[in-house]
């Protein structure tokens, strides 16, 4: 799994498989299209690899859950192909179909990608 941050105070999570397929469709279209330069831009240089423990257990940095509000509880919410990572007082906002990020434009269906 592949975890970064994205614009809306979560985390993505990802298949790392799903997140090399992202970022070889976003770089065709990375020069053209300025929304899809601001979540390469974004999301490229920040990732970091993910691994289970053999108790199926993962660590996640301590910078990154700071960066996106989380102190001592985390949500869980799917979101079509990545699993988003939150602060509970935060996940609300991203249940609003109305309120998605760039990010999850980017990759639903008839998005840009």
């Amino acid at each position: 799994f592949v975890l970064f941050a994205i614009e809306d105070k979560s985390l993505a999570l990802m298949p790392q498989k799903l997140f090399r397929t992202f970022l070889a469709d976003a770089q065709k279209q990375v020069i053209t299209n300025p929304a899809v330069r601001r979540v390469f831009s974004a999301v490229a240089g920040k990732a970091k690899p993910c691994r289970y423990d053999k108790q199926g257990r993962m660590a996640l940095s301590r910078e990154m859950l700071d960066s996106v509000g989380v102190k001592d509880q985390l949500t869980m919410i799917g979101s079509f192909s990545f699993i988003r990572l939150t602060a509970p007082e935060n996940a609300e906002a991203l249940n609003d179909l109305d309120s998605g990020s760039e990010f999850e434009k980017i990759l639903s269906p008839g998005g840009l990608l």
